[in-house]
């Protein structure tokens, strides 16, 4: 079974625009719309942007493994991963807040 994450909102914010970023890029590769290296640097680019650093070798993570699908040139499989490993992806109605986590804990 995968394993699963829930991030607070702030970031499925990210992971969302991140999936819709992933989607396009798949999408342009395989209509020919954009050249293979274009659509990995892109996408690569995109998973850097949302996790704010370059990544290192040792790392892991959900975010690592999406950089390496979309290094290696496997983009639509890293799109199609996320909403596996972040269910809550395709659903904000159970997105949860930061604050609304801490009234939950009290």
């Amino acid at each position: 079974m995968a394993t699963t994450y829930h991030p607070l909102k702030k970031d499925m914010v990210r992971l969302v625009q991140l999936h819709k970023k992933l989607t396009s890029c798949a999408d342009g590769k395989a209509g020919g719309a954009l050249e293979p290296d274009e659509a990995s640097r892109k996408a690569v680019e995109a998973v850097d942007a949302v996790i704010g650093r370059k990544i290192a070798p040792s790392s892991t993570g959900p975010l690592v493994r999406l950089h390496k699908l979309c290094e290696n040139g496997w983009i639509r499989q890293a799109a199609d991963e996320m909403p596996v490993m972040f269910p809550d992806l395709e659903h904000p109605e159970r997105w949860q807040s930061a604050q609304d986590k801490r009234r939950s804990r009290r």
